[in-house]
């Protein structure tokens, strides 16, 4: 009796191992962004920007974690951003994951001439895809994040809170 429950859990894991897998998913993508400052006489209309990044990780059935690298660019600036993911595939052709911040680098050469340090402190995506297509992934992302921007001339720490849609187009190569 033993013998055949070790055996049928040796097949169990090795049938479970056969679906895990390597995820590499590069990324491309646009969308509008508005940023909220604490204060007056600064603009909040919606603007555009660019994306571009990649997540690695692993897969295991329907499920897959991992980090995700993604690069923004927008109005005169460049923001760098590190992000863990987890994701979930559904069996009808959509997906839904989310993805936590680690880190934020926002670069703005008006800003690097005002001697302004921006602070990142938190943010969030989610994130919801079509699979139906061969080979790609279109996705609708919404994030929510806040910097500071640290030593404003005359207004001094400013808080910033960023709100954005995104629509990227990926390639989710399970290996």
């Amino acid at each position: 009796m033993k013998l055949r429950v070790l055996i049928a859990m040796m097949v169990a894991s090795f049938s479970l191992a056969s679906h895990a897998g390597v995820l590499i998913e590069p990324y491309l993508g646009t969308g509008s962004y508005t940023s909220t400052v604490d204060a007056d006489n600064f603009d909040d209309d919606p603007e555009s920007y660019t994306t571009l990044g990649a997540r690695l990780g692993g897969s295991f059935l329907l499920f897959s974690a991992g980090v995700d690298f993604g690069m923004d660019t927008f109005d005169g600036s460049t923001r760098s951003n590190t992000s863990a993911f987890v994701g979930f595939d559904f069996p009808i052709l959509v997906r839904a994951y989310a993805k936590y911040m680690i880190s934020s680098n926002l670069e703005n050469d008006d800003l690097d001439d005002l001697n302004v340090d921006v602070a990142f402190n938190d943010g969030y995506v989610l994130g919801l895809g079509f699979t139906g297509l061969p080979l790609v992934s279109i996705n609708l992302e919404i994030e929510k994040s806040s910097y500071t921007y640290e030593d404003y001339p005359i207004l001094g720490d400013l808080d910033v809170d960023f709100a954005a849609t995104t629509l990227t187009v990926s390639l989710p190569l399970d290996i």
